[in-house]
């Protein structure tokens, strides 16, 4: 689920020196220039999109986009490649600026999920068309032509019968 509901939208490092960023792939850009790298100044901002690297279909497939749990039963070899700190996603970034409450978060994540769905039923109030999603600090859901009200994301809540 965090790899494609990832909190944050994007991780911002700056350049504390000069340096270039290899392409893994060459590309030509929209005047025709052929780019093998890019070359970053001190003091330069580098915005990561975390959700662009979590979904790329180079590595998750065709459907990098879907919700499909049975895609951890094998996962692409091109997986292995990847950086993160759990499962090969970037959803709490990775190496030493890293978020220091990874487990934590998990771990509560998980508590509150076991909770909610053992006790209750959830399914959209809305098409899931109609949810967008908005990229501040934080992704947040809201609806087709209502961003002016806020985040919103309309859920029918039934308790669960047992």
């Amino acid at each position: 689920m965090l790899r494609l509901h990832s909190p944050g939208a994007w991780i911002e490092r700056e350049a504390t020196k000069d340096d270039v960023i290899p392409f893994e792939k060459p590309f030509t850009d929209r005047h025709g220039n052929v780019r093998h790298h890019l070359p970053i100044s001190k003091g330069d901002w580098i915005r990561i999109s975390i959700r662009a690297i979590n979904c790329q279909e180079e590595v998750w497939g065709p459907d990098a986009r879907e919700f499909n749990p049975e895609r951890w039963r094998d996962p692409p070899k091109a997986v292995s490649t990847m950086p993160g700190l759990i499962q090969q996603q970037m959803s709490f970034s990775t190496g030493p600026k890293s978020c220091i409450g990874y487990k934590f978060g998990l771990m509560q994540m998980k508590a509150m999920m076991f909770c909610l769905i053992r006790a209750f039923e959830f399914e959209p109030a809305i098409p899931k068309e109609m949810v967008i999603r908005r990229s501040l600090a934080v992704s947040r859901p809201m609806i087709k032509g209502q961003v002016n009200q806020g985040t919103q994301l309309p859920m029918r809540i039934r308790r669960r019968v047992r």
